[in-house]
């Protein structure tokens, strides 16, 4: 029988009734990176993301709706200590064309980040999430289970994962002819 010890924590969840406020994210992406062309790339390449301010506009609010119970449900399982309250610090809109992707990076300063797909076409890129214990690396014994040095996940639209904003992350290349759309987000801890 093993434990797991220093585990990384991964939320995956999926938000039901997303059709409307997926078509309406995606409309408003569209218009944003008409208005506002020539934002600052972070991670990715050959692709587009909006300013760190999305989850204060207006078009924000429904997703924020959507999303307030897993973030209420994470701060239960992590049970910080009296006084604090996780908010959401920044967030952004990615939009990835063919051949765009988000080479690896971390959220300097976030306690927790994520991602929520908007658009998600077949072929269009998995996140990859690596193992944070650099120690592995040199191990000699045969590949096995304890021994994964990343974890792939290719998410559909609706979708929504949470993890430690240190966790190194990448997305791969879009494939598709199609856009792929995601919000992402860091969430920190405040003193109440």
């Amino acid at each position: 029988m093993h434990s797991d010890i220093f585990p990384t924590w991964l939320w995956n969840a999926h938000i039901k009734d997303n059709v409307q406020i997926n078509k309406d994210l995606e409309k408003f992406t569209y218009e944003l990176q008409k208005k506002d062309p020539d934002t600052e790339l972070r991670s990715v390449v050959r692709g587009w993301q909006s300013r760190q301010n999305f989850h204060e506009l207006e078009e924000a609010k429904p997703w924020m709706k959507s999303t307030e119970q897993l973030f209420i449900s994470i701060v239960s399982e992590l049970k910080p200590e009296e006084g604090f309250c996780l908010d959401m610090d920044t967030s952004w809109l990615n939009l990835n064309p063919q051949h765009a992707e988000n080479k690896m990076h971390i959220h300097p300063g976030a306690d927790l980040s994520g991602v929520y797909y908007v658009k998600k076409p077949k072929d269009s890129g998995a996140i990859v999430l690596y193992d944070p214990r650099v120690q592995i690396y040199p191990v000699r014994t045969p590949k096995n289970e304890m021994r994964n040095d990343r974890t792939t996940i290719d998410a559909k639209a609706g979708d929504l994962l949470v993890f430690p904003g240190w966790l190194q992350h990448s997305v791969e290349t879009n494939m598709s002819k199609e856009d792929r759309i995601s919000i992402s987000f860091n969430l920190c801890w405040r003193k109440i």
